[in-house]
């Protein structure tokens, strides 16, 4: 089990701030990736998000409506 926890965030909650992508230590584009997987682009998704080390901090950075 995972020792960690997260914020839990919905993708139709997120109101396009873009700080998760500013807080990326990878410098991926989250907000890019999101949208595909909302899309359901998932091949694009894990493409653009496959050097994501689950750190956590776009969540924790992510700002709600």
């Amino acid at each position: 089990p995972c020792e960690h926890s997260f914020p839990t965030r919905r993708s139709s909650d997120l109101i396009g701030c873009n700080s998760c992508t500013k807080g990326c230590p990878q410098g991926l584009n989250v907000m890019q990736y999101i949208a595909s997987a909302q899309r359901g682009d998932i091949e694009k998704c894990a493409h653009e998000s496959f050097d994501c080390v689950m750190c956590g901090i776009c969540a924790s950075s992510a700002q709600q409506a």
